[in-house]
């Protein structure tokens, strides 16, 4: 009974923190990056059917990296954007994973991550976590986003200057992963 009068006299100031218990819905803060390396804790090797290894040699881990050189500088001269492509909000919002995220947000994430994991799934810290992540209903509660088409549209989209015609379902065999495998108990 003591805890339940110390919850409900703390409503009110949930309510205009912006934040309220995990079961209930409202407003919630923005998840931060925990990064494709934190992501690899379970999403790696044999037992994380080698999820990560697979996006390491994939064009996205390597796209912030390809915004270095000639062939970037002429694909950002031809989009109008001045100076360094590895700098510029127009070549970094389909480039990197957090671009326009604030810098609290962002935690480890570096841009030299490219396009990783959290680009498609969504900012991992409220769902990657051991007790969160293997029940799915409670993974997409916390943020967790399962939309590759949605999420690949967001860059892969007509009028971008370098873009070529997208195919998602010729896409999304390059770059599908299978879940982990789980230990039965």
């Amino acid at each position: 009974m003591k805890h339940r009068r110390l919850l409900l006299s703390a409503l009110p100031i949930l309510a205009v923190a912006g934040t309220w218990p995990a079961c209930g819905g409202g407003p919630r803060r923005p998840h931060a990056y925990v990064g494709a390396a934190f992501c690899a804790r379970c999403h790696g090797g044999e037992a994380g059917g080698f999820i990560h290894e697979d996006w390491q040699g994939t064009a996205h881990a390597r796209a912030w990296l390809n915004l270095a050189g000639a062939m970037a500088d002429s694909i950002a001269r031809e989009m109008g954007v001045a100076g360094d492509p590895r700098q510029a909000g127009a070549c970094l919002e389909c480039h990197s994973t957090s671009h326009g995220a604030p810098a609290a947000l962002r935690g480890t994430l570096t841009l030299a991550e490219g396009v990783s994991c959290e680009a498609c799934h969504s900012a991992g810290a409220g769902y990657a976590k051991k007790l969160v992540m293997p029940e799915p209903r409670e993974a997409h509660r916390a943020g967790l986003r399962e939309d590759p088409e949605g999420a690949c549209v967001t860059c892969h989209r007509a009028g971008v200057a370098h873009v070529k015609p997208f195919d998602h379902e010729d896409h999304w065999r390059r770059v599908a992963h299978r879940l982990p495998r789980r230990d039965k108990p």
